[in-house]
C-alpha cells in the first residue's frame, strides 16, 4: 500500500475554517476514515526545515468535536523531509503557498529521495488576475507554482478550467505541462448546526417566501460582489433580492461599510456574515 504524507500546517495555523481549509479538512477525514488508505499528517515546526506529525485520533477528534487540539499531547513525533521514504506519496491539499516550509526549498529533497509529488491546484487566478491579490500573496504564489511546475509529478485540478489555465501557463512558457487529473469538489459533508445571530435567524425565516439571488463565500475582489450589489435596484424591480453569506475578506472593509449602510438593506439586500 502506498503511503501518503500530507502537510496540513495551514490548516492547523488558521483560526477559522474556510475556503480551502475546509476542503482539506474534509478530505483528510475521510481519508482517515478509509481502510484502503495509508496516512501520516504534518504540521510545520517553527525551524520550517521539519514537522511534527499530527496523531489521528486527536485530528479527528479536534475538527469534528472541537476538543483538545490537532497535535495531540505528549511528546510529538518528529519528521523531516529526508524521512519521507522512497515510493512514497506527498500530496499537497492545503495552501500550500502559503506554508512557512517553503516548497521550493521541499520539493527538490522529495525528489531526490524517490518521492512523488502530487499538488492540488485550485485555481491560477493570483497568475490571470494578478489586480485581485495582495502583492505578498502574488509573490508566494508565483514562487509555488515555479516550484509545482518544476518538481510536480502529477497535479489534481479541481475543474476543466483550471486545467486548462494551467496548460495555457505552461504553453505561454513554452515548458511541458505535468500530467493533470480533474477531480471536482464535492458538496456532500455533513456540518453540525452553529448557533445562529438572531438577525441571521430572522433573515432565514424570511428567504422561503422570496425569489433571491444568494452568493456563499468569504467576501473578496475577486469574486465580484460589487456587480451584484450595484444590481440590487434593478432587481428588485424583478421581485428578486440579493442574499451575501461569508466573512469579510483581505481589502473589504470599505465595502463591507457600504453594505452595512446600504438603503435596501433588510429589504431587498441582506448580509449574513460568517
Amino acid at each position: 500500500m502506498t503511503h501518503i504524507y500530507i502537510d496540513l500546517s495551514r490548516l492547523c495555523l488558521t483560526p477559522f475554517t474556510t475556503g480551502i481549509q475546509r476542503v482539506a479538512k474534509e478530505i483528510v477525514l475521510r481519508m482517515l476514515q478509509d481502510a484502503r488508505v495509508s496516512v501520516t499528517l504534518l504540521c510545520t515546526l517553527p525551524s520550517q526545515t521539519a514537522w511534527r506529525v499530527l496523531p489521528h485520533d486527536a485530528f479527528i477528534r479536534y475538527y469534528t468535536e472541537k476538543t483538545g487540539s490537532p497535535y495531540g499531547e505528549g511528546r510529538p513525533q518528529l519528521l523531516t523531509p529526508e524521512d519521507i521514504p522512497s515510493g512514497a506519496v506527498f500530496f499537497d491539499i492545503d495552501s500550500a503557498w502559503n506554508m512557512p516550509m517553503h516548497r521550493g526549498w521541499l520539493f527538490p529533497i522529495l525528489k531526490a529521495h524517490g518521492v512523488t509529488v502530487v499538488p492540488h491546484l485550485y485555481d491560477l487566478i493570483p497568475v490571470t488576475d494578478p489586480q485581485y491579490f495582495h502583492e505578498q500573496t502574488m509573490r508566494q504564489f508565483l514562487s509555488w507554482v515555479t516550484a509545482v511546475l518544476q518538481y510536480a509529478d502529477h497535479i489534481i485540478c479541481n475543474a476543466e478550467a483550471t486545467k486548462s489555465a494551467l496548460h495555457t501557463l505552461c504553453e505561454t512558457l513554452d515548458i511541458d505541462a505535468p500530467a493533470c487529473s480533474v477531480v471536482p469538489l464535492g458538496a456532500d459533508f455533513a456540518k453540525k448546526a452553529a448557533a445562529a445571530e438572531d438577525e441571521d435567524t430572522a433573515l432565514l425565516e424570511q428567504l422561503p417566501q422570496y425569489r433571491y439571488l444568494l452568493m456563499v463565500g468569504t467576501i473578496e475582489p475577486r469574486k465580484n460582489h460589487r456587480l451584484l450589489l450595484d444590481a440590487v435596484p434593478e432587481l428588485a424591480k424583478r421581485g428578486i433580492k440579493v442574499v451575501f453569506a461569508g466573512r469579510i475578506g483581505w481589502n473589504m472593509d470599505a465595502f463591507a461599510k457600504e453594505m452595512a449602510k446600504h438603503p435596501e438593506k433588510g429589504r431587498n439586500f441582506f448580509f449574513a456574515q460568517g
